[in-house]
């Protein structure tokens, strides 16, 4: 799609009611919504209320901050809350899960496995469609006033969560607004979807009774597109998730001194498999192929101390780490300054098309991208060699090959080089995204 120019006048611009808890939503609502302005549509999210802190830790964005407006409706906590409140866990900031938390100190107190299904029972029970619906009174009870009194051209609501949807959907009905729908994680069809099946029946039934008043859907993977257009039997259009090319500036940072490599964000067990990696960088080690005194592996995320054992099996304590999330803005300065960035394959073949978000981010710091597992017919393979933006490498073998060049490369010249195409890696940016979504949300108010 090319670039187009536009030069909306103030009076000229359209508004679109955004219903998305913040929290939840980033970094893909923040990130539409700084630059759906360029191309005439006004935003205003309606959302949980957030402290100005907590606020710029989960959106790292000024231009988002100054651009949008924010209207909140109170949150008393989700589905949990009470259960939370009897074990003596006080409520946490609203941008923490709470269902989490609470998994978090259970665990804490020895018990595993029977609480863990006791958790999920309760989740399958009550949390119908998601944890977050006590908040579909209050929001509803806000949107109304505020669209009372504020004219708006068109409603988006973006999932998770699923009452994001629900709450659309009542306020098209009262308003007879245009309604699109935004999907960054499917519904029912989700890949982490785990309840039994005869719940799923009745959700899809629900799914598709809620999104059928929609006047357009849109998914943030082709995969997921895909699936909803099967259940919902209409055409599902695909904006990706992206980065925010204001936050990778063309001043290149200084690349660490070592050959560092480094992972950020979640893992998802028994979908992703960092194993054979570490199973690499020790064989590696032991063949004195490569000095570990040169290399370094950093993780950053959260629910990763469970990689301590495999590290500690494979004597990697002094060239692999674990580290606690960073903010938004320092994890991008990581990114930047990183030898190498590792990103994990999903080895669910079912679900050959699932996008993490890091993937874009990845891009946006332009440093050679390590995808290590999977499937070879992945899609985010695709996009890493469209862009030429890194390597694949799938066993161990091929991961050890792919390690022992990049360290030669380190070796001789001090760092990777990298020829990453800046015109594919643009087509991720927000502005560029926003710029379709703006010809969706055009088609639907004219």
């Amino acid at each position: 799609m090319e670039k187009r120019e536009v030069n909306v006048q103030l009076s000229d611009m359209k508004r679109v009611l955004i219903i998305a808890n913040l929290a939840h939503s980033s970094p893909r609502i923040p990130g539409l919504a700084a630059f759906l302005p360029d191309y005439g549509w006004e935003c205003s999210i309606l959302t949980p209320p957030f402290s100005q802190d907590v606020l710029r830790r989960i959106i790292d964005s000024e231009q988002f901050l100054r651009r949008t407006t924010l209207v909140f409706a109170p949150f008393s906590g989700d589905v949990f809350e009470p259960l939370r409140r009897i074990i003596g866990h006080p409520s946490g900031e609203l941008h923490e899960s709470t269902s989490e938390k609470i998994h978090e100190k259970i665990k804490r107190k020895g018990s595993h496995r029977v609480l863990d299904h006791c958790i999920r029972l309760l989740h399958m029970l009550f949390a119908y469609p998601d944890t977050e619906t006590p908040w579909i009174r209050s929001a509803l009870c806000v949107a109304r006033k505020h669209l009372a009194s504020h004219h708006y051209d068109a409603i988006l609501s973006s999932s998770p969560f699923p009452t994001n949807h629900i709450i659309a959907n009542q306020l098209k009905k009262e308003f007879s607004l245009p309604w699109c729908a935004d999907y960054r994680d499917p519904w029912t069809q989700n890949h982490t979807y785990d309840f039994p099946s005869i719940r799923k029946i009745f959700e899809v039934r629900l799914e598709q009774k809620i999104l059928s008043s929609a006047n357009a859907v849109v998914a943030a993977a082709p995969s997921y597109a895909k699936k909803q257009k099967s259940i919902l039997k209409r055409d599902v259009q695909t904006i990706t998730n992206g980065f925010d090319p204001l936050q990778y500036t063309d001043t290149p940072s200084v690349l660490d001194k070592k050959l560092s490599i480094v992972y950020t964000g979640t893992i998802y067990p028994g979908k992703q498999n960092p194993l054979p990696f570490f199973d690499a960088i020790q064989e590696l080690i032991n063949r004195k192929l490569i000095d570990s005194a040169d290399i370094s592996v950093t993780f950053y995320g959260k629910n990763l101390q469970w990689l301590l054992r495999e590290i500690d099996k494979r004597e990697l304590s002094s060239v692999v780490s674990i580290s606690y999330p960073l903010s938004h803005k320092k994890i991008i300065e990581r990114q930047k300054s990183a030898q190498l960035l590792l990103l994990l394959g999903w080895e669910d073949k079912n679900n050959p098309g699932v996008y993490p978000s890091k993937l874009f981010e990845y891009l946006g710091a332009r440093r050679p991208i390590l995808l290590v597992g999977g499937s070879e017919k992945e899609d985010i393979k695709k996009i890493i060699s469209r862009a030429h933006a890194g390597t694949i490498a799938i066993g161990t073998d091929e991961i050890m090959r792919v390690i022992q060049k990049c360290y030669s490369s380190y070796r001789a010249q001090g760092s990777i080089p990298y020829g990453g195409s800046n015109d594919v890696i643009a087509e991720y940016s927000w502005p560029y995204l926003a710029q379709h979504y703006c010809d969706i949300l055009d088609s639907i108010t004219t």
